[in-house]
């Protein structure tokens, strides 16, 4: 963060004020690498956001003090007036960190203090599994015929997010293991659909029959995951991008948080060899 002070204030005033992504994904390089830098964001963030909620009750829950978890390491909200909408007197908020769930009855839920939350309809959002559940679903099977899902019961295992050991000849775009939500989607599948276009056309060129990433390709890969994982705030929260929001899953970053040009560069490097992927 190279802008000291009141320039700092501004440069985050402004990028609050632009909305979307911007706060998160363009502001300084080191919000997710720097605990210190990290809370100045989050105390600009929460006093921006403070100022939008009436309830003081309602502002300690949404933006409190005191980050529950460092910013950004959970997806933030691509909204434009999702805290006013808390203003409104039928809409309440609930902790239940303090209070679970523990009954959903008729008329509603009820929380651990015996109060009943009357509801009509109950939309039920608690996470997801992301990028290997669905895949780990469709009963794709390797050479030897161990489903995907049990391939990666003790972790994912790929190389460039792309290939995967005793699965000739298959790609997964948009995975695990690739820079996947950290960037913008349309375009980056279409940057890895460009880069299964180049090797099949490798392949016709040497005549290669099949790929498959060797063991030191899917090592190296994911020992630089791991790297890069401990140089993040990542870890320090429960969330999809580790997998811990999932009762059993291992926890790891699952998605390469290395830079585009770092993730570019290291395709390209396979294209032109086809060293890692040719088995």
């Amino acid at each position: 963060m190279s802008h000291p002070g009141k320039e700092c204030d501004k440069a985050l005033n402004q990028l609050y004020d632009e909305g979307g992504f911007r706060y998160w994904a363009g502001a300084y390089m080191d919000l997710l690498l720097n605990s210190e830098r990290n809370r100045v964001a989050y105390d600009v963030w929460a006093k921006r956001t403070c100022e939008r909620i009436n309830d003081p009750m309602k502002r300690n829950l949404l933006a409190p003090l005191n980050p529950p978890h460092p910013f950004g390491t959970k997806r933030p909200s691509l909204e434009q007036d999702y805290f006013e909408q808390f203003n409104k007197p039928n809409v309440h908020v609930i902790d239940t960190n303090t209070h679970p769930i523990v009954e959903v009855t008729p008329c509603g839920l009820v929380t651990t203090d015996a109060k009943l939350h009357e509801a009509d309809i109950i939309a039920i959002a608690t996470g997801f599994d992301a990028s290997t559940r669905s895949l780990g679903s469709m009963g794709i099977c390797d050479t030897d015929g161990v489903n995907l899902g049990e391939r990666w019961r003790e972790g994912v295992s790929t190389f460039l997010g792309l290939k995967v050991p005793g699965f000739p000849n298959i790609s997964l775009p948009y995975c695990a293991q690739a820079p996947t939500p950290f960037t913008n989607g349309p375009v980056f599948i279409e940057f890895q659909a460009n880069f299964i276009r180049d090797m099949i056309k490798k392949m016709q060129s040497d005549g290669t029959q099949a790929v498959e990433p060797h063991s030191a390709a899917v090592q190296g890969w994911r020992i630089q995951m791991e790297t890069i994982s401990q140089m993040t705030l990542f870890p320090q929260t429960k969330s999809w991008y580790t997998g811990a929001n999932i009762p059993e899953k291992p926890v790891e970053l699952l998605y390469h948080y290395g830079g585009i040009p770092r993730y570019r560069d290291a395709c390209e490097e396979a294209i032109h060899l086809l060293e890692d992927l040719a088995k």
